[in-house]
């Protein structure tokens, strides 16, 4: 039972990991506008989701042995470690959206 729990809080880290990538992707994008049928829309929405889910796996897999080598193990005196583990999460999608952005517009790399 305690396997099957630690896969279930640790996929919802996936999700959580994912949609947090994807919001930044999205204030990036901007908002589709409501234009019905529109190539662009349909591509901004592609964008947001595929890249947006990569750098939710690689925010993940980088989450994943900070959470199990260190904040497992550490005594913090916050009694709820998942408010500590979200913002883990958060700084870590944020550098990896701002890496993207280096690593796309200014060194045009990707």
């Amino acid at each position: 039972m305690k396997t099957g729990k630690t896969i279930l809080k640790y996929l919802l880290w996936l999700i959580v990991s994912t949609l947090l990538s994807m919001f930044c992707i999205w204030i990036e994008v901007e908002t589709p506008s409501p234009v019905k049928s529109s190539f662009l829309n349909a591509l901004k929405f592609y964008i947001i989701f595929i890249i947006g889910g990569i750098l939710g796996v690689i925010t993940f897999l980088t989450f994943l042995p900070i959470d199990i080598f260190y904040l497992k193990h550490r005594n913090f005196k916050i009694k709820n470690k998942n408010l500590i583990r979200f913002f883990c999460v958060l700084i870590l999608a944020v550098l990896f959206k701002i890496l993207h952005h280096i690593l796309e517009y200014d060194l045009n790399w990707i």
